[in-house]
């Protein structure tokens, strides 16, 4: 149902949020409000209603599905609002395949900096699985 511009908006988008990410440790809401707009104006340009409706719900369930971990002090509203941004493009099916990669990515990530941090059997150790 996405137009090739959206996609390719959507691209740039989660560029410039992974940069500022890492940088800063924060991702602005100057990037993700206008693209929450951007994935609303943009379905609905291209696809009408359907397409309005189709990028409401994406952007709806994003924003639920962290909206816990967020209100539970889990991460910020920064990546809060990147989901739901991502929702406004890819629909309701493919923001939750978003936010299952993330997850996994973001679990793969973290096990990465505990073992380069305090090495493989510390790690595992501090897991309490034995070492």
């Amino acid at each position: 149902m996405a137009h090739p511009l959206l996609h390719l908006l959507l691209v740039a988008v989660l560029l410039i949020a992974a940069v500022t990410d890492l940088r800063s440790h924060a991702i602005p809401k100057w990037l993700t409000l206008p693209a929450m707009v951007g994935g609303l104006v943009g379905h609905t340009l291209f696809n009408g209603q359907p397409g309005l409706l189709y990028s409401i719900k994406g952007l709806g369930l994003g924003l639920a599905l962290l909206l816990i971990p967020y209100l539970m002090g889990g991460m910020g509203a920064g990546d809060v609002k990147l989901l739901a941004a991502v929702g406004s493009f890819v629909g309701p099916s493919g923001v939750l395949a978003a936010a299952l990669v993330t997850a996994l990515l973001g679990g793969v990530y973290a096990v990465a900096v505990l073992m380069r941090h305090w090495g493989p059997r510390s790690s595992l150790q501090r897991a309490g699985m034995p070492g």
